[in-house]
């Protein structure tokens, strides 16, 4: 609960601020015996995506927020030939 207190306070404006995300998604979600906080980030390339982790290291909002996340799990969901690496 701290954490999606957070971003809605101050990390959802930080997030628009910083991070070129072309759109980002948060909610809660069941998982096996509790609630759970699943964050979706849609970028344009894998470059945008480094972009986007640097942007919230360098902010310490979104840094605060890092804190709060005890998983972390990246998934590309497609492939899409825009963000291949070779």
């Amino acid at each position: 609960a701290k954490y999606l207190e957070l971003l809605r306070t101050r990390g959802r404006a930080a997030e628009r601020a910083a991070a070129p995300a072309v759109h980002t998604e948060t909610g809660r979600m069941l998982v096996a015996d509790g609630w759970d906080v699943l964050r979706t980030h849609t970028v344009a390339s894998l470059g945008a995506w480094q972009a986007l982790v640097t942007a919230r290291w360098n902010n310490a909002t979104l840094r605060d927020a890092d804190r709060l996340v005890s998983a972390r799990k990246v998934i590309i969901v497609r492939e899409e030939p825009s963000v291949r690496v070779r």
